[in-house]
Protein backbone atom coordinates (compact mmCIF):
# COMPACT_ATOMS: atom_id res chain seq x y z
CA UNK A 1 0.00 0.00 0.00
CA UNK A 2 1.29 2.91 -1.09
CA UNK A 3 0.30 6.09 1.01
CA UNK A 4 0.85 9.61 0.56
CA UNK A 5 2.83 11.41 3.18
CA UNK A 6 0.02 13.84 5.48
CA UNK A 7 0.64 17.60 5.22
CA UNK A 8 0.21 18.23 8.57
CA UNK A 9 3.25 20.96 8.68
CA UNK A 10 1.79 22.35 5.33
CA UNK A 11 -1.90 23.00 6.72
CA UNK A 12 -0.29 24.33 10.14
CA UNK A 13 1.49 26.92 8.66
CA UNK A 14 -0.85 28.21 6.50
CA UNK A 15 -3.71 28.37 9.77
CA UNK A 16 -0.91 30.06 11.80
CA UNK A 17 0.13 32.69 8.62
CA UNK A 18 -3.84 33.57 8.79
CA UNK A 19 -3.47 33.88 12.56
CA UNK A 20 -0.41 35.77 12.05
CA UNK A 21 -1.99 38.53 9.48
CA UNK A 22 -4.95 38.62 11.71
CA UNK A 23 -2.75 39.48 15.31
CA UNK A 24 -1.04 42.06 13.10
CA UNK A 25 -4.20 44.04 12.30
CA UNK A 26 -4.70 44.38 16.14
CA UNK A 27 -1.30 46.67 17.25
CA UNK A 28 -0.67 45.50 21.05
CA UNK A 29 -1.17 41.98 19.78
CA UNK A 30 1.41 42.38 17.08
CA UNK A 31 4.22 40.51 18.97
CA UNK A 32 1.54 37.74 18.88
CA UNK A 33 1.74 38.02 15.22
CA UNK A 34 5.05 38.21 14.18
CA UNK A 35 5.74 34.97 16.61
CA UNK A 36 3.09 33.25 14.34
CA UNK A 37 4.42 33.98 11.39
CA UNK A 38 7.99 33.09 12.01
CA UNK A 39 6.48 29.25 13.37
CA UNK A 40 4.67 29.03 10.02
CA UNK A 41 7.62 30.01 8.00
CA UNK A 42 9.43 27.06 9.61
CA UNK A 43 6.47 24.92 9.69
CA UNK A 44 6.22 25.82 5.58
CA UNK A 45 10.08 25.42 4.89
CA UNK A 46 9.58 21.79 6.61
CA UNK A 47 6.90 20.80 4.96
CA UNK A 48 8.65 21.75 1.60
CA UNK A 49 11.42 19.63 2.50
CA UNK A 50 9.81 16.71 3.56
CA UNK A 51 7.02 16.31 1.20
CA UNK A 52 8.26 18.88 -1.88
CA UNK A 53 6.30 22.17 -3.05
CA UNK A 54 2.52 21.87 -2.52
CA UNK A 55 -0.21 24.73 -2.53
CA UNK A 56 -0.50 24.59 1.54
CA UNK A 57 3.07 24.93 2.20
CA UNK A 58 3.71 27.47 -0.61
CA UNK A 59 0.55 29.78 0.74
CA UNK A 60 1.50 29.23 4.62
CA UNK A 61 5.41 30.29 3.56
CA UNK A 62 3.74 33.53 1.89
CA UNK A 63 1.37 34.25 4.69
CA UNK A 64 3.83 33.83 6.97
CA UNK A 65 6.20 36.10 5.64
CA UNK A 66 3.07 38.98 4.90
CA UNK A 67 2.39 38.44 8.90
CA UNK A 68 6.17 38.72 9.99
CA UNK A 69 6.64 42.28 7.86
CA UNK A 70 3.11 43.56 9.04
CA UNK A 71 3.46 42.67 12.44
CA UNK A 72 6.95 43.76 12.56
CA UNK A 73 6.00 47.51 11.33
CA UNK A 74 2.57 47.09 13.54
CA UNK A 75 4.67 46.83 16.28
CA UNK A 76 7.59 49.40 15.57
CA UNK A 77 4.29 51.92 14.97
CA UNK A 78 3.11 50.91 18.23
CA UNK A 79 6.21 51.42 20.38
CA UNK A 80 6.55 54.78 18.88
CA UNK A 81 3.39 55.77 19.56
CA UNK A 82 3.57 54.53 22.81
CA UNK A 83 6.98 56.71 23.39
CA UNK A 84 5.43 59.51 22.00
CA UNK A 85 2.40 59.28 24.38
CA UNK A 86 4.63 58.99 26.95
CA UNK A 87 7.03 61.77 26.01
CA UNK A 88 4.01 64.10 25.99
CA UNK A 89 2.81 63.42 29.49
CA UNK A 90 5.81 63.44 30.60
CA UNK A 91 6.45 67.01 29.11
CA UNK A 92 3.45 68.39 30.11
CA UNK A 93 4.12 67.93 33.98
CA UNK A 94 6.76 70.30 34.02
Amino acid sequence: MNQKPSNGAGVASLVLGIIGVVFGVFGMFSIIGLILGIVGCVLSSISRKNIGPNGMATAGLVLGIIAIVFCGIMFVACAACGGAAACASCAQAF
